[in-house]
């Protein structure tokens, strides 16, 4: 009895280590994976930590851990305290960023994770990461676009019934409003009241919601009540489902631009009349003379 209890025991436990087995072995086939002393040195690097860093395992094996980081970061006090914390027993998870071997910034999502021994003592730590590089050079990149649409250009987000989510500094200065007097209200706010309650101002709200890309030249209203011209395009955003979630409004005033073009049209509207009168004038002398 007592023997076959054992050797079920024995077996349960051979069971759990080949499902263990597995586990890490799905996870070195996949993943960066690094051990590390309680002193940061490097006990073992997988193959595709080698690769994703340019090292070989034998030239990772023994070093310190801050070969891998920029020497700013490595020797300073942030870097210090992260090791504390690690010996700690704390588990630590983010975005970092690293050095290649060829002196390239990587940038890596992983965990720290303190192991412990038999009798519950931190004994290393083990490092799961992923390189996510191009990713954060891409948003990186976006970020930066963003950035300089915002600086250079007014915009304004709003639901796809065309209530304001937010507005940027020159949408507010263009438009003469302050943040809290815009969010919340809808985009009507913004145009002449008969344009605001027409039909084709409806089918516009209409076409936007079903993901419809819109730009042109268009008259709006300030806070003033004064007419304004905006050059701008209506962009549908798109969530991971492909469904539009927002309306986002990139704009330039052009106001001056357009009064500008409406004063010479109207300028040459009355050459031409002056014109037409003057040659009337001309031709009715010129017939009172042949008479």
């Amino acid at each position: 009895m007592f023997g076959r209890k054992h050797l079920q025991k024995i077996a349960q436990l051979e069971q759990q280590l080949d499902h263990a087995h597995a586990v890490l072995s799905a996870l070195d086939r996949s993943t960066a994976v690094i051990e590390l002393a309680l002193d940061g040195t490097i006990l073992a690097a997988n193959q595709n930590f080698c690769s994703t860093m340019g090292y070989s395992s034998s030239e990772l094996q023994g070093q310190h851990h801050r070969r891998l980081c920029e020497d700013s970061f490595a020797h300073g006090s942030e870097y210090t305290d992260f090791w504390a914390r690690l010996r700690a027993g704390e588990f630590y998870q983010g975005t970092i960023k690293r050095r290649h071997k060829n002196g390239q910034a990587i940038w890596l999502e992983a965990t720290y994770n303190p192991v412990l021994d038999a009798t519950g003592k931190i004994s290393r730590v083990v490092k799961f990461a992923h390189d996510v590089t191009h990713k954060v050079e891409e948003a990186s990149r976006m970020r930066a676009m963003v950035d300089a649409i915002e600086r250079s250009m007014a915009v304004i987000e709003f639901t796809l019934d065309g209530i304001v989510l937010r507005a940027n500094d020159n949408f507010l200065r263009t438009m003469g409003y302050s943040q809290e007097q815009v969010v919340g209200q809808h985009h009507r706010m913004f145009c002449a009241s008969d344009f605001a309650h027409s039909q084709e101002y409806s089918r516009f709200w209409a076409n936007l919601g079903r993901g419809e890309f819109v730009s042109g030249q268009f008259a709006r209203v300030n806070s003033r009540g004064q007419d304004i011209w905006l050059e701008a395009s209506y962009n549908p955003v798109f969530g991971p489902d492909g469904k539009a979630s927002k309306i986002v409004k990139f704009a330039s005033d052009i106001t001056q631009q357009v009064q500008r073009h409406q004063a010479e049209k109207q300028s040459v509207a009355t050459a031409y009349d002056v014109a037409q009168e003057a040659r009337a004038i001309s031709q009715s002398g010129e017939s009172i003379i042949l008479d």
